[in-house]
């Protein structure tokens, strides 16, 4: 059947239903004396003061990034460096992954998940809310597939592209004599920019639409972390480290969407095994791979320009990582309990009301 819409229904109705976004939330919560800042639990407000002090010694550290950039460039003509308005491409690619949301996301998947997805329990706004979700989740797993089969076709025979990756490279190929005075390898640029595309598109999408998720301060900082890490990795013409961090977030975050893509479902042996597959994989890639070996080399880097900003950028993503991993094993422990599939980092709007609701009439 066609999905109602969030103003269909008799009165009665209406007035049974939970507020349906977070704005509308807040301004219930205001009237009774509520303010918007307590909206935000402790850990929250952590994650926003961090985000604070990034943008703020962030903004300092672009400026002399910039200075130093176009330095290099100036002092060597010869060589074709990474300079910013090689970005432009990224905004074109953006622009590009917004609309492919809209039409593959949002229509295609969107349409499939309302077909596929049916539970008895759920109010139709929360159904909306869960086929819209199914949509957002199918396209970002498929740009996931996508990007991992192309890009480790791609460097899977570089000789920087290390064991632990399925590759056959060491560590000490990563930083290339003569750095950071070598041209851009036009495929690496390219891979760039698509990649900056993704997340540049992603934040948008989570500061446009998504202020409802449960994670909202955490998705901010962790994609500003990406983004500048992305971003001036390529300026200092270090590209083959973020490629390999790039690599090991992209598989990880395919089997997370994957999971994803299911946990509504009836298929309970399906999500089990997306469950387990999504748990050892995610702890090999991010709770070893990225703190112990990628972490390592990207300490070692030789004479890089903002290393300590680097350092506390994957600090930052290293301490989120730890923290999701643990919010996973909470949810397979209420699987095991209960039997209920909830995904409480994106759970909708409606559903964490009536589960509120539900604690304080017990």
């Amino acid at each position: 059947p066609p999905l109602p819409s969030r103003m269909s229904g008799s009165t009665s109705q209406a007035t049974a239903t939970p507020p349906t976004s977070r704005e509308e939330v807040e301004e219930s919560s205001s009237s009774v004396g509520g303010g918007f800042f307590l909206h935000f639990t402790l850990l929250e407000t952590i994650f926003l003061v961090v985000f604070g002090l990034f943008a703020v010694f962030g903004g300092l550290w672009i400026r002399d990034a910039l200075e130093m950039v176009y330095f290099r460039v100036s002092a060597r003509p010869d060589v074709t460096m990474p300079v910013p308005s090689d970005f432009m491409e990224a905004v074109w690619w953006c622009c590009l992954f917004l609309i492919l949301r809209v039409v593959i996301g949002d229509r295609f998947f969107a349409k499939f998940g309302d077909k596929l997805l049916n539970n008895p329990k759920w109010t139709p706004t929360i159904r909306q809310q869960k086929v819209e979700r199914f949509g957002a989740v199918m396209y970002k797993a498929c740009y996931f597939f996508l990007i991992c089969t192309l890009s480790y076709s791609w460097m899977k025979d570089k000789d920087w592209f290390l064991p632990e990756l399925g590759g056959s490279g060491v560590a000490e190929n990563v930083y290339p004599e003569g750095l950071p005075y070598l041209d851009v390898d036009p495929v690496l640029q390219r891979y760039y920019m698509i990649q900056m595309a993704y997340h540049m598109h992603s934040f948008v999408f989570t500061l446009s639409t998504n202020r409802h998720r449960a994670d909202f301060a955490e998705m901010v900082l962790h994609h500003t972390c990406t983004l500048f890490l992305m971003g001036f990795s390529y300026l200092i013409n270090m590209p083959r480290v973020g490629c390999l961090i790039l690599f090991c977030h992209d598989l990880s975050d395919f089997l997370s969407y994957g999971i994803k893509s299911v946990v509504d479902t009836n298929s309970k042996s399906l999500i089990i095994a997306a469950y387990f597959t999504h748990m050892v994989a995610w702890a090999y890639l991010r709770l070893y791979v990225f703190p112990f070996v990628l972490f390592p080399i990207t300490w070692a880097a030789p004479n890089v320009f903002g290393h300590s900003m680097f350092l506390w950028m994957l600090g930052a993503l290293i301490v989120l990582h730890y923290y999701w991993y643990g919010l996973f094993i909470k949810m397979g422990l209420r699987f095991m309990n209960k039997g209920e599939a909830v995904d409480i980092i994106d759970q909708p709007v409606d559903e964490r009301e009536l589960e509120k609701a539900k604690l304080k009439a017990q």
